[in-house]
């Protein structure tokens, strides 16, 4: 846990989640981000992280989302090179990513129930801007919309394959 984690010298009151470690740059500086990425706020961010894990986890168990999805958004994810600009906020490079994402929604949402079209439609959306959608207390995250979803579909996966009890 990193509890009393610090950036640009301001604490986060944050906890460490799932890791992966592209670079990301703050004006000519580049940064490693692997503990970065999962300093995760522990009023705001991890609710919402473990309420978009549980949706996540009742489509695939109910509606026939995909067992491959976590691994989808983990590549697209990996694919947009996530940069931190100069507000403070994460940005795909790639931004080709996208497009691709709507792209692999809509073809996923075909033949699929409400609740998935849904789902993909509203997150082509919030992957297209980079906020969530009327998400109160996300407004200030410095997290993209994919990186969000793509942590809470692979806590899912990894919930769900190792048939871990939910707390």
């Amino acid at each position: 846990a990193a509890k009393k984690h610090k950036f640009e010298k301001q604490e986060k009151n944050a906890f460490a989640f799932i890791a992966y470690t592209p670079q990301h740059s703050v004006g000519d500086q580049k940064h490693n981000t692997d503990e970065l990425l999962v300093a995760l706020n522990w009023e705001t961010e991890y609710p919402y992280l473990k309420k978009l894990k549980d949706h996540v986890s009742a489509l695939m168990k109910n509606d026939g989302l995909s067992e491959g999805f976590s691994s989808a958004m983990y590549n697209l994810l990996q694919q947009a090179k996530m940069q931190m600009n100069n507000d403070g906020r994460f940005y795909p490079t790639n931004h080709r990513v996208t497009w691709l994402a709507a792209y692999q929604f809509k073809r996923s949402s075909d033949g699929k129930s409400d609740a998935i079209k849904e789902f993909f439609r509203n997150w082509a959306t919030s992957i297209m801007t980079g906020k969530v959608k009327d998400e109160a207390g996300l407004e200030h995250t410095k997290y993209h919309a994919l990186q969000l979803l793509a942590l809470a579909a692979r806590w899912s996966a990894l919930e769900n394959r190792s048939d871990i009890k939910k707390y």
